[in-house]
């Protein structure tokens, strides 16, 4: 079972504060960089379809995958004729067409904590593109991470149905360029005052540049770029998000 099939329910209030609309905003600049005649986009790892909906006010046809049904459950609240939403894994889903462009937002290319899962989520992404198609995905980057070790974070979020509480306890794996975030949230119902809490473990790898472009090259992907996620800049020791740009050739 997906690590966000209980949480799924609480996913966007806990996100509200996230801006996805100047993320697909940058998305969109980015791809139109790369090529002006971008229309259809499978997104990986689709979450409850945030990135995929504002992206979707900007003109683009997108069909988004994640393996947690509950996810796909919410991002279903949100689908059109041009905005659809279906249940897989990235390291194994057989897409039925070609895309202009394939993305994978919100470090969910992190979530592949093994080679072998890296290398099987790129290697659909490649699969799934058209002849010259772009590639863009965001991810933990090592040397903002090292640099700004991660912390103990509380965060609060409350609706008029419920008050969430989660804590954020990280744990370091240096051998193996991984952090178990160990989250415990606390979920109030107002209307009848009972709570529950869920234990859930994120385990998310943080890579480095080159193994990213080694790894980019194998696959096939041609003219690799890196910038700080948001930006166009090289990322730095303070980056904590990288975003890498790919061309199926």
């Amino acid at each position: 079972m997906s690590i966000f099939e209980e949480y799924a329910y609480y996913y966007d209030l806990l996100y509200k504060d996230k801006d996805y609309i100047k993320e697909a905003k940058y998305i969109d600049k980015l791809l139109k960089e790369e090529n002006e005649n971008i229309n259809y986009i499978l997104n990986l790892g689709c979450g409850t379809g945030n990135h995929d909906t504002e992206l979707h006010k900007l003109g683009y046809s997108i069909h988004g995958i994640d393996m947690s049904e509950s996810m796909i459950a919410e991002a279903n609240k949100k689908k059109t004729e041009k905005l659809t939403f279906e249940v897989g894994d990235i390291r194994t889903y057989k897409a039925d067409k070609r895309y202009d462009a394939v993305t994978s937002l919100f470090h969910v290319i992190s979530y592949q904590n093994s080679n072998k899962d890296l290398e099987s989520a790129l290697k659909v992404a490649y699969d799934s593109l058209k002849e010259n198609g772009t590639f863009i995905f965001d991810c933990w980057y090592g040397p903002g991470v090292l640099s700004d070790l991660p912390k103990l974070r509380v965060k609060k979020v409350e609706n008029e149905k419920c008050k969430v509480i989660r804590i954020a306890t990280p744990e370091m794996f240096a051998s193996k360029n991984l952090v178990h975030v160990n989250y415990e949230t606390i979920i109030l119902d107002k209307d009848t005052g009972s709570s529950k809490i869920l234990n859930e473990t994120h385990k998310m790898r943080y890579l480095f540049t080159p193994e990213v472009e080694y790894m980019l090259n194998k696959i096939g992907f041609k003219n690799i770029k890196c910038y700080e996620y948001g930006s166009k800049n090289d990322p730095t020791y303070n980056s904590w998000n990288a975003c890498f740009i790919s061309t199926k050739l």
